[in-house]
């Protein structure tokens, strides 16, 4: 175990620049664009180009961003940005985290910090409240205890992770086929009872 502020060499805050619908600018992570531990690219805004803390707070490939202020339940999400370096960046309540990749793997910490173990042990009990919404800071971030296997070894989860994730998602499209086979089936039945009863 070590503390999160151990193995990452960057922890900042996002930009507090206002952002807007116009896409004549840099797109602008929010707290809705991070969704079920990845990121939803959609319902962009955008930063101005002359935006002052850029180009500071370009994201980089693997940078993980964390949601800092939210709705309790909310507090506490992240996703690891993959994308074009210097492309985007991330709005003042994110916490953008870049990782030491010697020792630490993006995808691990991200599946990490998203566990009901680390919500449970690290954020709750740190949660403070706003303005009528709860907050986790970056120092809490920093000194929030996490796991460190070797880094082998956190690729190795990380790729079992997936692997039984793809497989869940086969079998409910296989369950949701079976489903929708089975309606027809019922439509039918019904329909040829109903037929039958119709002649008789």
């Amino acid at each position: 175990m070590t503390r999160f502020g151990e193995v990452a060499h960057r922890l900042e805050y996002g930009t507090s620049e206002k952002a807007f619908a116009n896409s004549n600018g840099v797109p602008t992570l929010r707290m809705g664009n991070i969704k079920d531990g990845k990121l939803d690219f959609g319902n962009l805004k955008y930063v101005p180009h002359e935006c002052p803390d850029l180009p500071k707070l370009f994201l980089e490939d693997g940078d993980i961003i964390f949601n800092r202020t939210n709705s309790a339940e909310l507090v506490g999400k992240a996703a690891v940005f993959r994308g074009k370096p210097k492309t985007f960046t991330l709005a003042s309540y994110l916490i953008r985290v870049s990782l030491d990749e010697i020792v630490a793997s993006p995808d691990f910490f991200n599946l990490a910090i998203n566990s009901n173990y680390y919500r449970r042990t690290q954020i709750e009990p740190e949660l403070t409240q706003q303005c009528g919404q709860a907050n986790f800071s970056g120092s809490k971030l920093a000194s929030s205890i996490v796991p460190l296997p070797p880094l082998a070894e956190q690729k190795r989860i990380v790729a079992k992770v997936d692997e039984l994730i793809r497989w869940c998602d086969q079998l409910e499209a296989n369950l949701a086929t079976a489903q929708t086979a089975g309606a027809h089936l019922l439509d039918a039945t019904v329909h040829n009872l109903i037929a039958k009863n119709g002649h008789e």
